[in-house]
């Protein structure tokens, strides 16, 4: 039993008394001759025999058992089952004849007596993400570490796409169809939505090419895969459209032309915002002499 002792009749002091050494059982019987014990034994232990009410003791657990969890018998932390450790200490109390609470448990190893599983959230407590978690990119309440970064890294998954949402930024996969314009025609906007655009084939005409009106997430490469000594390749804005060639603005339903094509002449076309839903071109010379006409 515990060991109190008093200083001029004041309570001052309350000791553990070591009692013998109990093997496990599945009714442990504690000894009468202290209230601190060593648990030996790996027998999972489900109840424990009655002292007396308000009794508390402190079970010291020399090796791996496994308490179990009653509702009345033996209440542990969290409800559930506890596999004791070599060192783990336990302070329980007998709350009614032969049943047992434990108040306290203390694991040598520091770590929480309760671990989160997989699927469980707590307020104010990080659980760290899996690799797969990281890579799918489906968990919203875990934290990622450098390692699981590097994970999705090598796995990226499929990314990017053709036709962007509103106010997302994506990284266009995969090879840029070239579109074969050997004589004047009107471009449709499908047409000039990350596309290369070659006069290729041009014959002794002009070559027009006609641009669809100005929307958000246009671009295109404008690029001479024939030469031509004596008719233009030109690309002509829409009829309210401007072309700004190398940030100066042209004239609405204006044009950007080479007028002698040579192999390899490039210029790269795009939209962008000039008015609350109004779009119109810029373009950038690569090589070869473009202008404004």
């Amino acid at each position: 039993m515990s060991q109190y002792y008093y200083d001029a009749g004041i309570f001052s002091q309350v000791r553990w008394a070591k009692g013998a050494d109990v093997a496990s059982a599945n009714a442990l019987v504690l000894g009468a001759d202290g209230n601190y014990f060593d648990i030996t034994g790996t027998t999972a232990i489900t109840s424990i025999g009655s002292l007396r009410i308000g009794t508390l003791v402190c079970l010291h657990f020399d090796g791996i058992l496994t308490l179990t969890h009653h509702a009345t018998d033996l209440i542990l932390p969290s409800g559930a089952n506890i596999t004791t450790a070599a060192g783990d200490e336990a302070i329980l109390i007998e709350y009614a004849s032969g049943d047992w609470r434990c108040i306290s448990y203390s694991p040598a190893s520091g770590y929480a007596v309760k671990q989160l599983a997989a699927s469980e959230a707590v307020a104010g407590v990080s659980e760290l993400a899996t690799d797969a978690e990281t890579v799918t990119g489906t968990a919203t309440d875990r934290v990622t570490t450098p390692a699981n970064i590097t994970a999705k890294m090598a796995a990226p998954g499929a990314i990017g796409g053709t036709t962007p949402a509103a106010g997302t930024f994506t990284t266009l996969s995969g090879s840029m169809d070239e579109i074969i314009q050997a004589s004047s025609d009107t471009l449709t906007a499908a047409e000039v939505k990350g596309s290369i655009i070659s006069n290729y084939g041009q014959g002794a005409a002009d070559n027009l090419q006609g641009l669809p009106t100005a929307a958000e997430g246009m671009n295109f490469i404008g690029v001479c895969g024939t030469a031509q000594a004596a008719h233009y390749f030109r690309f002509q804005a829409d009829t309210n459209d401007k072309v700004y060639l190398n940030g100066v603005a042209g004239a609405d339903n204006g044009s950007v032309s080479i007028a002698v094509p040579v192999v390899g002449a490039l210029i790269v076309f795009y939209t962008f915002q000039t008015g609350a839903g109004v779009y119109d071109w810029g373009a950038i010379t690569v090589s070869g002499l473009w202008t404004a006409v």
